[in-house]
């Protein structure tokens, strides 16, 4: 298949996405925030794709992570409506759609870069490859987490703003939150689920 097909079909997709969030969201200054990771890893994966082109697999999850960010932009995290409904129906303590943020924000990008330390590097699949793509995965996530930390966090969890202790096993924390463990979860996933792939096309 013509590797600038799944490009184009991720770039129409998350232009649609992307317009619809656009729409009336609940906070302009919230959608900027959430959307903004989004539309530059698109727009990065867009332009790279003649000289590094990825799996047709890396191009369908981060479709699926720029939608679960553009929701997130659109109503925020603590008040996503199914979420909401759930919430109620199940009668639990807060909106967990950031959860569901946090564990692709650790997965997506260890598929990812999964498949550029196996192509520009002499690592073999296995256990130092996985530690490595999680290392990388958490150091970002956790930078981000920091910035978001500088911010009104409330429309993003639900809750006050946290302290960065709160974020990331590598912050010196007391007892890792939901947060840690589903971006370390996410990113250990991603970067072993593909042991039988090899990497782009």
């Amino acid at each position: 298949m013509n590797v600038r097909n799944p490009v184009v079909a991720l770039v129409a997709f998350c232009s649609a996405i992307l317009v619809w969030s656009a729409i009336r969201p609940l906070s302009y200054d919230v959608w900027a925030f959430e959307i903004a990771a989004g539309v530059i890893g698109v727009a990065v994966l867009a332009a790279t794709h003649r000289r590094f082109p990825f799996s047709n697999l890396v191009y369908v999850l981060a479709g699926i992570h720029f939608a679960i960010l553009a929701i997130a932009a659109k109503y925020s995290y603590a008040e996503m409506p199914l979420f909401t409904w759930l919430r109620d129906t199940l009668h639990l303590a807060r909106n967990h759609y950031d959860r569901v943020g946090h564990f692709a924000q650790g997965f997506v990008p260890a598929v990812i870069v999964r498949e550029i330390l196996l192509r520009t590097t002499g690592l073999r699949r296995g256990n130092m490859l996985s530690v490595l793509c999680a290392c990388v995965c958490l150091a970002i996530s956790a930078s981000w987490e920091i910035i978001a930390s500088g911010t009104d966090t409330r429309g993003r969890g639900g809750f006050e703003a946290r302290p960065p202790s709160g974020m990331c096993p590598i912050l010196s924390i007391p007892r890792p939150g939901p947060t840690a463990y589903l971006l370390s979860t996410g990113a250990v996933f991603g970067s072993e689920i593909l042991s039988g792939q090899s990497g782009g096309h």
